[in-house]
């Protein structure tokens, strides 16, 4: 009898769980057994071939060389992709020496249902790491709204990449915890005392939440190296997925065998939103680090490199499009802030005059009015210059003050015009006007005298 109960037990925990469905891949010739069958390239210098020796499943394999600085390789169309499911993109890719400079999977989103006219977006998985071993990358998606069809391109960076096995399916994320089965009441007799059933019998939570899982789209935002006394070192990560994520024993960590541990941590984020983390002691040097987000196995997921620092202020990450950050105030779980350091200084020429012209740093539009000051150039009194600045900083009773245009850095704008002088044309008409006038009475003097 007590065999039967645990029986039972078991079978109502196992139809409880839910279980991982079957995803279906809509990539075909995945692993190129078919050899080049629907793959084609999108570069004609590319070299696309394919391989009988080297292959993570089956016998075949194919070896793209692209020598170009550009991302090259082949490609194959992806239909039926709705924008309303989530995608996982994944392959295996081996590199050849000399190592290419990249080599990654990249999934174009189109609007049209046969992936023709142009794209919508590209994004891309993490690039391989130099190694001669077989490695997994894979990203996880949602496709924009309105996306109907995909082309998934293997590319490479001047060099030669194998790739196996190319996955483009719908992601279901694993169950962790099941659904645990109900509590009974205890049923009371046996003169007061709780009596329980065989149902009854308490069960262990057989699955654990904090199995680490190595998510994709997960960036580093803002990282906080020089802090001011008595604070401390922060790192700030976003989340670019559509559902939370749990980071589970992931580690924050300099350069990589600079000597000291990385940091263990463990958070929680929201669907695109930010989450922060304080340091318990320093890690980051003042003069220049590098920062590295790295996954429960130690796998690097993001990193960036910065050279000097400033006290109080933080690096932030300009775009999620790209792996470009700069130095900004902090904005610790928040938004990041704009940049505080200046774009190169471009130059503007004329037939007059040079003017330097000092951008300012990543403005958006200003949310109040500009104003504008007008001012000589080069003391040519035909010549004046546009200063266009943000009022929303100034005072009203300094907005004409040419001293404090000049101390400015964040001027949005210079042109400069020549000044028309309307009296000129004036004095011309006067001037010939005399003239005719004295023409007129030499010829009447001489008719006189004739």
């Amino acid at each position: 009898m007590q065999k039967i109960v645990i029986f039972l037990i078991i079978l109502f925990l196992f139809c409880q769980s839910k279980i991982e469905a079957y995803a279906f891949n809509l990539v075909s010739n995945y692993s190129f057994e078919n050899g080049k069958e629907f793959w084609a390239k999108n570069y004609s210098g590319v070299l696309f071939e394919i391989l009988e020796d080297e292959a993570v499943e089956g016998t075949r394999s194919a070896k793209i060389t692209n020598n170009k600085t550009s991302s090259f390789g082949v490609e194959q169309i992806v239909l039926d992709i709705s924008s309303t499911l989530t995608y996982k993109i994944s392959g295996w890719i081996k590199l050849k020496e000399p190592y290419p400079e990249k080599a990654f999977l990249r999934i174009a989103w189109y609007k049209s249902f046969d992936a023709s006219g142009s794209q919508f977006l590209t994004e891309d998985t993490p690039v391989a790491t130099p190694s001669s071993s077989w490695q997994k990358v894979e990203l996880i998606k949602n496709p924009p709204v309105g996306i109907n069809s995909a082309k998934i391109r293997l590319l490479v960076v001047n060099g030669s990449a194998i790739f196996d096995n190319i996955l483009v399916e719908e992601f279901i994320p694993p169950s962790l915890t099941p659904t645990p089965p109900p509590t009974e009441t205890p049923v009371l007799n046996c003169a007061g005392q709780a009596c329980l059933s065989p149902t009854n019998i308490p069960t262990q939570n057989l699955f654990s939440t904090e199995t680490p899982i190595s998510y994709e789209n997960i960036y580093l935002s803002e990282v906080y190296p020089n802090p001011q006394t008595g604070e401390k070192e922060w790192v700030e990560i976003y989340n670019d997925n559509d559902f939370i994520v749990n980071l589970n024993n992931w580690y924050i960590d300099d350069i990589e065998d600079g000597g000291s541990s990385p940091k263990k941590f463990s958070l929680t984020i929201q669907p695109k939103s930010y989450a922060a983390f304080d340091l318990s002691t320093a890690m980051f040097n003042n003069d220049g680090d590098v920062v590295r987000l790295l996954d429960f196995e130690k796998k690097e997921k993001d990193s960036f490199e910065y050279k000097g620092s400033q006290k109080g202020k933080s690096f932030g990450r300009v775009s999620f499009e790209s792996d470009e950050f700069c130095l900004q105030e902090p904005s610790k779980n928040q938004k990041n802030n704009f940049c505080l350091n200046p774009t190169p200084t471009k130059e503007v020429t004329s037939t007059k005059s040079l003017i330097t012209l000092t951008l300012s740093p990543i403005i958006t539009s200003p949310t109040k009015s500009a104003f504008s000051i007008n001012k000589k150039v080069n003391q040519n009194p035909y010549y004046y210059q546009n200063y266009y600045q943000p009022a929303f900083d100034i005072k009203i009773d300094q907005q004409n003050d040419l001293a404090l245009v000049d101390k400015k850095a964040d001027v949005l704008g210079i042109y400069y015009k020549r000044k028309t002088n309307h009296y000129s044309f004036l004095s011309l008409l006067s001037f010939s006007y005399s003239v005719l006038s004295a023409f007129g009475i030499i010829i009447k003097t001489l008719r006189h005298f004739s």
